[in-house]
Parts: structure tokens; sequence; C-alpha cells
């Protein structure tokens, strides 16, 4: 995947808490821990989990443990300042491309979240994001009939929807890249319950039509969503016909 904000050196993947855990193991009196402390900071680790690693890492080498954490913060902070620095430039590359910005240095809901707010303001006026009864839907053209059609959104299809949009940004200390957005995300986005800001899709039509509004017959004839109704009036090169059908407002038919 080419991405403008991937840096022209890569950082090795993040270790895991079980590849760090035998990484300790090897280690003995002496031994330098910087590179093994770099690794606990780099990490998506818990609290608990940097904690009990650098437990393993004093039995293992005699090194005090208070000795341990401080060394482990020292090289926290130095990780934030790099880190600031380079959101901060991959959010204005970003920014000036005119994308939103998801960072993946967080956790699940926040990323979830964040996520889900964007897509609220990319859809706020139609054009992106629809709720359809249960599913979340968009309008695509369609390349044989070149009209529109309405596409549910699977957790493929919604990251490849968001990745238009939105950027997501793994971050590595100095080292942050676009990447695709992540599945376990978009998956967990997909569950049937959907903002309440998104609108909702009754479906498209052809031609101008007609809804009951306060016991009114209106003519719809802009092209475009029709909030009122749901539907979205794809025109296409039809002109306004003599007469056109009638949405009900509280049957949807």
């Amino acid at each position: 995947m080419t991405n403008a904000l991937r840096p022209k050196r890569e950082k090795p993947e993040r270790e895991s808490y079980q590849s760090i855990a035998g990484r300790v193991q090897t280690l003995a009196v002496g031994d330098n821990t910087n590179e093994i402390l770099t690794a606990i900071a780099e990490a998506r680790l818990s609290k608990t989990e940097r904690s009990r690693l650098v437990k393993l890492i004093a039995k293992a080498t005699g090194d005090g443990v208070q000795a341990l954490k401080g060394d482990l913060k020292d090289i926290l902070e130095e990780i934030s300042d790099d880190s600031t620095a380079a959101i901060n430039a991959a959010t204005a590359a970003a920014a000036a491309a005119g994308f939103q910005v998801v960072r993946l240095d967080t956790d699940h809901n926040d990323i979830k979240a964040t996520t889900w707010k964007h897509a609220i303001e990319l859809s706020r006026n139609g054009g992106f994001l629809y709720v359809a009864g249960m599913n979340l839907v968009r309008l695509k053209v369609d390349r044989e009939t070149e009209r529109l059609k309405i596409v549910t959104m699977t957790p493929g299809r919604f990251a490849a929807a968001l990745e238009e949009r939105v950027k997501f940004l793994d971050v590595r200390g100095e080292y942050v890249r676009g990447v695709e957005a992540p599945r376990a995300v978009t998956t967990s986005m997909l569950d049937g319950t959907y903002p309440t800001e998104l609108a909702t899709l009754s479906g498209v039509v052809r031609a101008p039509f007609y809804v009951r509004v306060d016991s009114r017959a209106k003519l719809v004839s802009e092209k475009g969503y029709h909030a009122a109704s749901g539907f979205y009036y794809d025109a296409g090169n039809l002109t306004l016909p003599l007469a056109a059908p009638v949405a009900d407002m509280e049957s949807g038919q």
C-alpha cells in the first residue's frame, strides 16, 4: 500500500508481551537492559504487563526494580516527545490532503469512537454513509448503468470506504505511517447499532416524487438526498414527468 506518510526507514514491528518475556529469559546478571526496556516502551502493553516484565528483568539481571522503572519512564517520555512531533507533522500532511485522522496508538474503543466521529462528520449532509434497516450502506455509481446503487457495507468495504476519507496512523515513536483501517475495528462497528446522527436511507428513486408532509403532497424534484422521506433522488438525465409516484411518509411506500 503506497502512502505519502510512510517514512523512508521502516521501524521493526512491535513485539508482543510473550516475545519480550522470552527475551528476558535469556538475560544474565550485568547485561545491558536499554534495548529490552525500549522494546517494552514501544510495545502496546498494559501497565500491569510492563511492571511484570520489569520485575522479570530485575530478577534476571540483578538490577533494582525501581531503577529499571526509572529508566523505562525516561524512555517512555522520550518516545512521547518524538511521537508528538511526528504525529503533528503527519496530521498536518493528512489535513492538507483533505483527510481526517485516526491514531492507532490508543485502545480499541477510542479508535472506534474517533472513527465514528469522522464518519458522522463526513456523512452530515448525505453522500457518504447511510443506515438502511439493520445495515450500514453507501451509494455507489454502477459502472454499467451509470446510476446510483445501494451497497451494503462489509468489514472490507467499510474499511475501503473509510480509507477514501480517513487516514489511519500507526504511531511508533518518531515513526508514523498510514495503514489500512483495522478490520477488527470495522467489524465491530458493523453490529447493527449505528449512531442516530447518520441519515436513514429508504431507497433510490429515478424520477421526481411526492411525499406527504402535514397531510399535504409535496413534489420532490431536486437531485440528491431528501431527509424528510429518506429517499435519494438519482435524476440522471430525466426530465420532469407529468405524474410522479407518491411516497407515504407514514408507511414508507
